[in-house]
């Protein structure tokens, strides 16, 4: 087991994501989506193991923006 992997595991980056998801503000959104790019360069392998469910977050972000807009 590596040292990074005690400092941070899929179950946080799903937690994240979960957040982001439950947030109705976009700068919020905004911000999670950010860390998580920050994170995936520090532990790539497991923001990785949590990209489909971002992906869905992603899309979820995408649909509110464009519901704002039309």
């Amino acid at each position: 087991m590596f040292v990074q992997d005690e400092l941070f595991n899929c179950r946080d980056i799903n937690l994240l994501i979960n957040c982001i998801q439950s947030a109705k503000d976009l700068g919020t959104r905004n911000h999670g989506f950010s860390l998580i790019a920050s994170l995936a360069k520090a532990f790539p392998q497991v923001v990785s193991e949590s990209i489909e469910d971002l992906f869905v977050a992603i899309g979820d972000a995408v649909k509110q923006v464009c519901a704002i807009c039309w």
